[in-house]
């Protein structure tokens, strides 16, 4: 199985299992900067953009369907037991670093 957007795919193998946080980032990383979309990995733009400017409705109607796009991304490249612990996580970048938080440690990371 893999995710194919396009010419974007992320192969089954490099799925987040919890022991190959580095390689499923990399990949992650790569097919959303390929998308041009990066930022979502990085800031909360949707909460961000309340913030700043909360009267820009197509901005935030934008920014919000460009962070499902990256958080689809993510939810189908992990397993199902990982999908459980961010369940109600909207924002990609909150999605990210909780899955860092989680998974990114030399212990964790087998594929070294």
């Amino acid at each position: 199985m893999s995710i194919n957007n396009n010419e974007n795919i992320i192969s089954s193998n490099k799925f987040l299992n919890g022991s190959n946080y580095r390689i499923w980032y990399d990949s992650i990383k790569t097919v959303v900067e390929q998308l041009e979309l990066e930022e979502y990995l990085e800031k909360g733009v949707v909460q961000e953009l309340y913030d700043n400017d909360p009267t820009n409705i197509e901005a935030i109607k934008k920014a919000k369907r460009e962070n499902k796009r990256v958080r689809l991304i993510i939810i189908n490249s992990i397993t199902p037991k990982i999908h459980e612990d961010i369940i109600g996580i909207e924002a990609a970048s909150a999605i990210i670093e909780s899955l860092k938080t989680e998974y990114n440690s030399e212990a964790n990371d087998l594929t070294q």
